[in-house]
């Protein structure tokens, strides 16, 4: 990895409570998502359990905990998050809490678990080499795939190398 790679692998660790647009499973009559997470941050703002809240609340299938680095690329499902999504995870010290937000998915609120982990950055370098292998393979692969001629007429059993 170059330095500028290994730099992007500089990642913090955040939970996060949930809630999709569509998921209207724990609002009263009347209640707005948007007003429900503020009442939730209120609780965990107020000292309660963060994941036992993110546990009850969250939307069903929503990634509890994530790791991301300053770009928002998320080393855990190799996607890469909302700027507003990053900047705020990024804006949090080690423990403190962030207001909801609103992305274009749902509704979040944001629990900084780590800021200095040897152990996610060592994970997250591992990752990156990873993906900056399977890119030089498919390099590789679609350039001797372009050399290769397949005869229709013959079937499978006529495969030439150009070269």
């Amino acid at each position: 990895l170059t330095d500028e790679e290994k730099k992007a692998c500089k990642v913090i660790k955040v939970s996060q409570i949930y809630i999709a647009n569509d998921d209207d499973t724990h609002l009263s009559e009347g209640q707005s998502l948007e007003k429900l997470m503020k009442s939730i941050y209120k609780s965990v703002n107020a000292g309660e359990d963060f994941d036992t809240w993110a546990g009850a609340y969250s939307s069903k299938g929503a990634q509890r905990v994530i790791v991301l680095n300053k770009d928002g690329y998320c080393f855990d499902t190799d996607a890469s998050l909302e700027a507003d999504f990053s900047k705020t995870a990024w804006s949090l010290g080690e423990g403190e809490i962030s207001e909801p937000f609103k992305t274009e998915y749902g509704w979040h609120i944001l629990k900084c678990v780590s800021t200095d982990d040897p152990d996610l950055e060592k994970e997250a370098m591992e990752a990156a080499f990873d993906r900056k292998k399977e890119l030089f393979f498919d390099e590789i692969y679609q350039k001797k795939l372009s050399e290769i001629i397949v005869s229709e007429e013959e079937g499978w059993e006529t495969v030439k190398l150009l070269k």
